[in-house]
């Protein structure tokens, strides 16, 4: 097995910091990434494709906008959709917010 080392970037505009778990995963079929919400921060909006997400809340509380619906997960929640809408992880609170992000399609 080999050791790898992982890869990051930070969007301080936007409100969030995602570090690749796997740097090559964008080869592969899954992705697997590591996202930090800082305060009333949020991830990148997505197009609807055929992805499929799951995330794992460590930390805080997300919301998840899918289309015209609102979702909301805390620590210990999981998520599971398709992307079949526009879709974007926000965190709308005043403490940072943790999870494992997981999407097929390498899109992240």
């Amino acid at each position: 097995m080999a050791r790898v080392s992982i890869l990051f970037f930070e969007d301080e505009e936007k409100g969030y910091q995602v570090k690749w778990l796997v740097p090559e995963s964008n080869e592969k079929e899954i992705e697997p990434v590591y996202l930090t919400l800082f305060e009333k921060g949020s991830f990148k909006q997505f197009e609807p494709s055929l992805s499929e997400t799951f995330g794992y809340v460590l930390e805080g509380k997300v919301t998840i906008k899918l289309g015209k619906r609102l979702y909301t997960a805390k620590q210990g929640e999981a998520i599971y959709f398709h992307a079949s809408d526009e879709h974007q992880i926000c965190n709308e609170e005043d403490e940072p917010a943790t999870l494992i992000l997981v999407a097929t399609d390498s899109y992240l």
